[in-house]
């Protein structure tokens, strides 16, 4: 058998209920008590006066009514059969929880759109789910967003029944162009709203730098990478990204340098970023060539162009990432992260230093930054041949230039080391730095 009403909503003290009766024997069945019982309470039993044949159903409603008047409570209805003989008692009783829903209660449940990625753009939909969780029908009430402060108020037109949920994709798009974290608060505004508690729902979408691919096999990209020690002959790499942060070169702060590049395809465009706060984040400000053309108007060749690539100043002294990015016929983006159709990125490492170093920077600057990988992700990070014995800081980031630790580390038995634990971190790629304010030493690390 089975209850078949009442069911979830605004409910009264007055309510029917019915049941749906089952023959599963081979003879007709009649004149059977039937009876159903609210929250353990008093049993209330009744006589079925009709027929129903072998594998067939029918409905009942009892003449005594149930009082479900108390918003918000769970009534536990059970309903049973009592036929004489009854060859089979484990079907004859059936259990049903019925709710007592607030008239008005509305909410957001998810947002199914965006989600964290690389190729967020300025203008993505914002889809979330729109719950009734009240048992009246409700429609033309307004819907919002919060988008990192930024406030978008619109009205939902359609109507959303009783204990229904529905999608609703906001008329208005979100800017996710910069690379980082975004918060995203989504939230109905339901007068006399029951329970405000689940009104909204807040969640963190990660625009991601990344190893951005492209098609370099017909020549595109880097054929040669030539920048102070940094004597790179290369192929296409694997879907068009390299990863050279193994080749590093010193340079210095304020200064201009040659950049020698090949490629193997015309109109191809270089940009260049030194990513000087360490934050794994290739920003605007940290370009150091911008959108430098090689054989324009020119196709399938061997192209070799020199060109300057300016330090400044002020750089941050230390090592950090550098980035090396074409694309064919058409500017670089300035996300580095962006895919393109042709062309290639390549990554290195380069170290500033000061034309007047001190004697602790000169003994940072040579020494060497060991990471060890233990499994389970968990990492030995060290650095040895270090002559001075100051306190350095390691900090590791994430992709999105989130910091995931900071701490303080010590010389010990004539080297700093840590132990590096990112278990609970996501699989992916992250920066390590150990160094002071002055100067620091990164690698890349993989978690699995």
């Amino acid at each position: 058998m089975n209850i078949t009403n009442p069911n979830d909503g605004t409910l009264s003290n007055n309510e029917a209920i019915t049941v749906s009766i089952f023959n599963y024997g081979q003879n007709v069945a009649s004149n059977f008590p039937v009876s159903y019982q609210i929250d353990g309470g008093s049993i209330i039993t009744e006589i079925f006066t009709g027929s129903i044949a072998s594998g067939a159903s029918a409905q009942f409603t009892f003449t005594a009514t149930a009082n479900l008047s108390t918003v918000g409570q769970t009534y536990i209805i059970t309903s049973n059969t009592s036929l004489s003989l009854d060859e089979d008692t484990s079907n004859d009783s059936f259990t049903k929880n019925v709710i007592h829903l607030d008239p008005r209660d509305l909410g957001v449940s998810a947002v199914i759109a965006p989600v964290s990625g690389t190729g967020l753009s300025a203008s993505e939909s914002i889809t979330v789910v729109v719950n009734n969780y009240g048992g009246q029908a409700q429609s033309n009430f307004p819907i919002s967003y919060n988008l990192n402060g930024t406030i978008v108020n619109e009205i939902y037109t359609g109507i959303l029944g009783p204990n229904s949920n529905a999608n609703y994709t906001f008329t208005q798009t979100g800017d996710f162009t910069a690379i980082g974290n975004y918060q995203l608060t989504c939230y109905t505004t339901l007068s006399a709203d029951s329970n405000a508690a689940n009104d909204s729902v807040t969640v963190n979408i990660i625009k991601s730098n990344c190893q951005a691919s492209a098609n370099c096999t017909l020549g595109d990209g880097f054929r040669l990478f030539q920048l102070g020690t940094i004597n790179n002959v290369s192929g296409c790499g694997s879907n068009g990204y390299s990863d050279f942060t193994n080749l590093s070169t010193i340079l210095n702060q304020g200064s201009t340098n040659d950049l020698t590049m090949s490629t193997g395809y015309g109109d191809q465009i270089f940009t260049v970023w030194i990513d000087f706060n360490d934050d794994f984040v290739f920003s605007n400000d940290e370009k150091v060539v911008n959108n430098y053309e090689i054989a324009s108007g020119q196709g399938s060749g061997s192209y070799t162009e020199t060109t300057s690539l300016s330090i400044p100043l002020t750089a941050a002294l230390g090592e950090h990432l550098m980035r090396a990015k074409s694309n064919w016929n058409n500017l670089v983006p300035d996300d580095s992260c962006a895919d393109t159709t042709y062309g290639e990125t390549e990554d290195y490492s380069v170290t500033i230093i000061s034309p007047a170093l001190g004697t602790e920077d000169i003994s940072l600057s040579n020494s060497q930054l060991n990471i060890i990988n233990l499994k389970n992700n968990l990492f030995e990070i060290s650095l040895e041949h270090a002559e001075f014995n100051e306190p350095l800081t390691l900090t590791v980031y994430n992709i999105t230039g989130q910091r995931l630790v900071y701490h303080r580390v010590e010389k010990s038995n004539g080297k700093y080391s840590y132990g590096l634990d990112l278990s609970y971190a996501s699989a992916g790629v992250y920066l390590v730095r150990l160094g002071n304010e002055q100067f620091g030493k990164v690698k890349k690390i993989i978690v699995q």
